[in-house]
């Protein structure tokens, strides 16, 4: 494949069917003595590609071929090993370049519209997906979250870099701010600014000061208005902020580049305009020198998806500061090469990986040279991508190791293998994908001690740790990882580092409505932070549904907001909106959780499932499952809830149906099961419920069981270990009217506004309604 992108480009003897001709002649010879493999691709390798000057008897035969200068085309100790025995027929590369043939080879990233174009992307989506995914935990990370993370982490650091340098340059009314003044749609993004300058429809209109006027806020809007998929109640919401962020940037409130991730701003458009329209020589030197000493580590770095992001973010800015310093370079390629052997750091377990991601970067060099004559040896990168576990070894030379460090383990000691930057106080910026593996799987190779994280039993959560002890004070980070790592009681150690950053953001995904890419349930969030010392600030998106329609605006969407004084222990929450932060600060005030009304000697229940959907299933009954022989089973993952009273019981039956606690959940678990945390820590002072709410309540949970109970189906499901069986299935989006109603009861309770009660009611609606 990597043969088959330089021949695209002409790189083979001026051939971009080289491969093939070849083949061919060897054919025409019609000499069974003859073997393509043997007697023309092995000396291609071994000769051509890998000798600065190759034997002249065959310098015929291969024509003119360039020098690369990697390691791929020399003999393989398997190859050494049984030369004599490996045998490949002419018809199995026949076949292969015929299917090769059908696509067309694209060495650069631009796209030309055919469906059948291959760029160098394919050679590490191909290696992931075809690795045991399962066993290491590593999956393919697509260039929307690669890029995200580069630019979120990167530039930030660079201007942090460059203030201490330059600090005047980037106090509050200097010109470098002034450019969001003067223009500010320039840096909101497109999918944001979509239909704002259109009229809303009266229709619309009518319900922004007086919520009981939504009726037709939640369906779909016009195109004209909207994104895909998006209703009008999510339109007025765009809307709304990109007001309050276009009001920022007119009145000079942003003024630091933190203030660009929480408002999801055009980082990198930002930045080439500064380096552009700057008229100051120390800031500009400030800039460069910031951007040519950086360090990026991937410490997991796969086939390389996260260091081409990193290429791809530095390659422009690093032009353009080149250009306005008259430090011309003559040839893209030096700049290109200059990032990849000064600027980009990689480490994989796996030693083909990282051949796959030198062999990414070397084709990222080559894609910008026009003529074969052009091509240089390309330079050694083993300094930079190695070979090596991330986990096992001593971060510093001060730090303890761990104590398994036999070598078939793959020890890495990064103060050895990357003295300089550990000897210069760390990484600046450290991104990735780790892998989402649990330790006991590992554990069975290599034992890791030393570790603060080692009791969430997941190698993501040590590999951030590890992380934090190869970052520099000041450093950038960001990841994406399970949403369990901000959610979750078992990950508290990991949430205990985290939340001692500062510029701490954190955005979180669904797998409900669509994947961000494919792996078996994958709740996932994207964590970015930089190290101490700092304030401690912690930033959160709501929990986002990313649908394949909107994935290609997804990263244009992200709305933060200050989440700090809302974090408890093992809940970093998921707000999107102050509305949120104050049904936060009410459902708070209340002195009581639904766990202090239990009684296990209580003979009023309910039962709820642990599975967990677009609505809870809590019902005072037990659903109906019978075998082939109409025998009653019990349900196998039901929980039991035990009460001293029906008032209680009736009260905890309506509060947990209710769009209140499923917006409590959905912002502050994992989202993957309905767990006892959630159900317990629901607050709520039944004692204080005003009398009158007192008693139309358990009226409603009457209804509501009524209801379950008509609108549930019986089905009959076959299961492996249990044969058939006909179970009660429970469809609680089909008592929607009837829940409403008890969220209207209970924000007379907790005091919610006319504007909290619509927000709740209405709280993913879009997707309960047409999913459940």
């Amino acid at each position: 494949m990597f043969l088959y992108f330089i021949q695209h480009k002409g790189f083979l003897d001026h051939d971009t069917n080289y491969l093939s001709n070849h083949l061919k002649i060897i054919h025409d010879r019609q000499d069974i003595s003859l073997n393509f493999h043997r007697d023309f691709l092995l000396i291609l390798f071994y000769e051509g590609l890998s000798k600065q000057a190759y034997a002249p008897e065959h310098a015929a035969s291969l024509g003119n071929i360039p020098f690369l200068n990697i390691n791929l085309f020399k003999e393989h100790q398997i190859e050494r090993d049984n030369c004599s025995t490996i045998q490949i027929p002419d018809e199995a590369f026949e076949r292969i370049f015929a299917f090769f043939n059908t696509y067309s080879w694209q060495l650069d990233d631009r796209s030309t519209g055919n469906d059948n174009q291959l760029t160098p992307g394919i050679l590490g989506y191909i290696f992931e997906k075809h690795i045991n995914q399962k066993q290491m935990g590593a999956y393919y990370t697509q260039r929307d979250i690669t890029e995200y993370i580069a630019k979120s982490t990167i530039i930030p650091f660079i201007f942090d870099a460059a203030e201490q340098k330059c600090p005047s340059a980037f106090a509050q009314d200097e010109p470098i701010w002034q450019l969001l003044r003067e223009n500010p749609d320039r840096y909101i993004f497109p999918a944001v600014k979509h239909g704002i300058k259109l009229f809303l429809p009266s229709i619309i209109m009518a319900g922004l000061e007086d919520p009981s006027r939504r009726s037709e806020w939640n369906r779909p809007a016009p195109a004209a208005f909207a994104l895909p998929t998006e209703t009008w109640r999510e339109v007025v919401a765009r809307r709304q902020r990109y007001q309050e962020i276009h009001a920022k940037l007119e009145s000079g409130t942003i003024h630091c580049i933190n203030d660009f991730i929480t408002c999801n701003l055009d980082m990198r458009r930002f930045t080439q305009d500064i380096i552009e329209t700057c008229e100051e020589p120390d800031l500009l030197q400030a800039l460069f020198e910031s951007i040519a000493h950086l360090t990026v580590l991937d410490p997991t770095c796969g086939s390389g998806a996260f260091l081409l992001a990193a290429l791809d973010i530095l390659e422009p800015l690093y032009i353009a500061c080149a250009d306005r310093l008259d430090q011309h370079f003559n040839r893209r390629h030096l700049i290109l090469k200059s990032i990849i052997t000064a600027n980009l750091y990689g480490v994989d377990i796996m030693e083909e990986a990282t051949q796959i991601c030198k062999l990414s970067l070397f084709l990222k060099l080559l894609a910008h040279i026009e003529q074969q004559d052009e091509i240089e040896p390309l330079p050694d990168l083993d300094s930079n991508i190695r070979t090596g576990n991330a986990l096992i070894g001593s971060a510093r030379l001060d730090t303890p190791g761990d104590a398994c460090l036999h070598q078939e383990n793959q020890p890495f000691h990064w103060f050895v293998e990357y003295h300089s930057v550990m000897q210069n106080d760390g990484f600046d910026v450290i991104i990735g994908n780790p892998p989402y593996l649990e330790y006991r799987q590992a554990g069975k190779a290599y034992k890791l001690t030393n570790y603060a994280t080692l009791s969430t039993g997941n190698l993501y959560a040590l590999t951030m740790e590890r992380c934090m002890s190869l970052l520099a004070p000041g450093g950038r980070s960001g990841m994406i990882v399970p949403a369990s790592a901000t959610c979750t009681d078992g990950y508290l150690p990991l949430q205990e580092i985290l939340l001692e950053q500062s510029a701490l953001h954190i955005s979180s995904f669904s797998d409900q409505q669509g994947k961000l890419f494919d792996i078996p349930h994958p709740r996932l969030c994207i964590i970015t932070y930089k190290k101490l010392p700092a304030p401690k600030s912690v930033f959160s998106t709501p929990y986002l549904k990313p649908g394949r329609e909107l994935r290609e605006f997804l990263f244009q969407q992200l709305s933060y907001i200050e989440v700090t004084h809302q974090v408890k222990p093992g809940i970093i929450p998921r707000y999107g909106t102050c509305l949120e932060q104050t049904l936060h600060a009410k459902l708070h005030k209340q002195s009581h959780r639904l766990s202090d009304y239990l009684c296990k000697t209580g003979s009023h229940k309910l039962y709820y499932t642990r599975k967990l959907s677009w609505f809870v299933q809590v019902t005072p009954f037990i659903p109906l499952i019978m075998d082939e022989e109409g025998e009653r089973r019990n349900p196998s993952e039901l929980k039991t809830l035990f009460f001293p009273s029906a008032e209680h019981a009736e009260l905890a039956f309506v509060a947990l149906n209710s769009n209140l606690f499923y917006w409590f959940v959905t912002t502050g678990s994992d989202c993957r099961n309905l767990n006892m945390r959630e159900v317990l820590g629901l607050p709520l002072s039944m004692d204080e419920i005003p009398v009158t709410i007192q008693q139309d309540l358990p009226k409603l949970a009457s209804q509501l069981a009524a209801d379950l109970q008509a609108h549930s189906e019986q089905r009959r499901m076959h299961f492996k270990h249990t044969g058939t069986l006909t179970i009660q299935c429970i469809f609680p989006a089909r008592s929607k009217p009837i829940i409403d109603e008890i969220d209207r009861m209970l924000a007379q309770h907790y005091r919610f506004t006319d504007e909290e009660l619509d927000f709740i009611i209405n709280y993913d609606s879009k997707y309960r309604l047409t999913r459940s």
